[in-house]
């Protein structure tokens, strides 16, 4: 076997599992927050899938979650590039991949403080994809 087989294989596991990791450490939703607010953060369940009601203050917070999010999957977007070297299918697919995501988390931090009034926002979700966002 040749050490640019060898190299590629590796390069190939360690973006998987990276990828794996920080999708695994970041995707949570909690219910069990108290706040004086009747209304806000508040999970309710649909056949759709999931309405979470959030806070001003935890809007900001998942604000700067998801732009540090994106800048870890831009990051290993950019360091899947040597595997184009080796396959230039398997970089373009892997670096696509891990950029797509990292606009998906910049569009949803940017959009959520954008319709965040001071009041909160309310969150439709199903299956880790959020698909509405409107302000309470």
């Amino acid at each position: 076997m040749s050490n640019k087989i060898i190299i590629k294989h590796i390069l190939f596991i360690f973006i998987c599992f990276s990828s794996l990791f920080l999708v695994n450490t970041q995707v949570y939703a909690n219910d069990t927050c108290i706040h004086k607010l009747e209304f806000v953060d508040k999970l309710e369940k649909h056949w759709w899938g999931y309405r979470r009601y959030v806070s001003n203050e935890q809007i900001l917070k998942f604000s700067s979650q998801f732009d540090s999010m994106a800048a870890e999957f831009s990051f290993f977007g950019g360091l899947s590039f040597p595997i184009g070297f080796l396959n230039p299918l398997a970089g373009i697919l892997i670096s696509g991949i891990l950029e797509l995501s990292s606009s998906y988390c910049w569009l949803l931090s940017t959009y959520m403080v954008k319709i965040n009034k001071g009041n909160g926002v309310i969150i439709d979700f199903s299956n880790g994809f959020i698909f509405k966002i409107k302000a309470i």
